[in-house]
């Protein structure tokens, strides 16, 4: 009849054979899954034509790619949903790098000259991007329509710096180290300018040396703080430069020495540090024409 099986009183071998797709060699595919819409993945097939295959639905991968998927290097997620990811990933990472630059201008690092204005804009638009640190620092300075609050910074800061952000952890070691509108914690600041410096941050190096010349929450060592002095300075940190100026001004850890003293001034100087332009005027005659073409740039 119309309604009759085709298949009926063929052998078992022979109806599987039969249950294959044209396009697909019998011995040699496996189906390893069936996705939505009845979607069937076939590893190891030699298809006649890729259209075929297409319109039967079938998708053809390779051993590696299925390798790849069962050992959970792909996940169940889709392809747009990487994308989305990967955005948001490619995202955040510029977000970052907008804040680290914004902070060297703002600050004086890296060999940037002090721009405030320029550093300002940019942290406000690292925040607007999503950055935790961006936010705190907002919060800090009271700029990006964010009224000053200085245990919001900490909040920020802290849940940046937790997650490896070597600017917050400096700028939660500053606030902790002040104790501005709540009480200061010195060990736990040194704890935060520690594992700033691990992770390569210039300012940290200084705070670092600070504490270590100072005895101020960990044992006085002007050998090693003189060291981390020299890490920032050569980094191109302006607070760096200044602090190692002041060692060999005072002789602390070092011989006394004017003309390395006026040396590291006058580099810090250059990129437009006030505190170090102030410093030349002391150790030099006002007269001084460099010095005056410094304090009116």
């Amino acid at each position: 009849g119309p309604f009759q099986n085709k298949n009926a009183g063929l052998r078992r071998k022979d109806w599987e054979r039969t249950a294959q797709p044209r396009s697909v060699s019998p011995t040699r595919s496996k189906i390893l899954s069936t996705g939505t819409g009845g979607m069937a993945t076939v590893v190891g097939a030699e298809p006649k034509s890729a259209s075929d295959d297409e319109e039967k639905g079938f998708m053809i991968e390779t051993k590696e790619d299925c390798r790849s998927c069962r050992s959970g290097a792909f996940g169940r997620r889709s392809v747009p949903e990487v994308k989305r990811r990967s955005s948001r990933a490619l995202s955040f990472q510029e977000a970052e790098k907008r804040f680290n630059d914004g902070c060297s201008f703002y600050h004086g690092w890296d060999f940037k000259k002090v721009d405030k204005e320029r550093g300002e804009a940019l942290i406000i638009e690292a925040m607007r991007r999503g950055s935790l640190a961006a936010k705190g620092k907002c919060f800090e300075l009271g700029i990006g329509g964010l009224k000053r609050d200085v245990m919001k910074a900490v909040r920020c800061y802290s849940k940046s710096a937790e997650k490896g952000n070597s600017v917050s952890q400096n700028s939660l070691g500053l606030l902790l180290l002040s104790g501005q509108g709540f009480q200061a914690n010195v060990t736990a600041a040194v704890k935060w300018f520690i594992l700033s410096a691990k992770n390569g941050q210039t300012d940290a190096f200084n705070n670092l040396g600070k504490c270590l010349c100072k005895g101020n929450g960990i044992k006085k060592n002007l050998k090693q703080g003189l060291m981390y002095y020299r890490l920032s300075a050569g980094q191109g940190n302006s607070n760096g430069q200044i602090s190692l100026g002041d060692c060999y001004l005072t002789g602390c850890g070092v011989n006394m020495n004017l003309t390395e003293a006026i040396k590291w001034y006058r580099k810090s100087a250059a990129q437009q540090n006030k505190s170090a332009k102030e410093r030349l005027l002391k150790v030099q005659p006002p007269s001084f024409c460099c010095n005056l073409c410094l304090l009116h740039k």
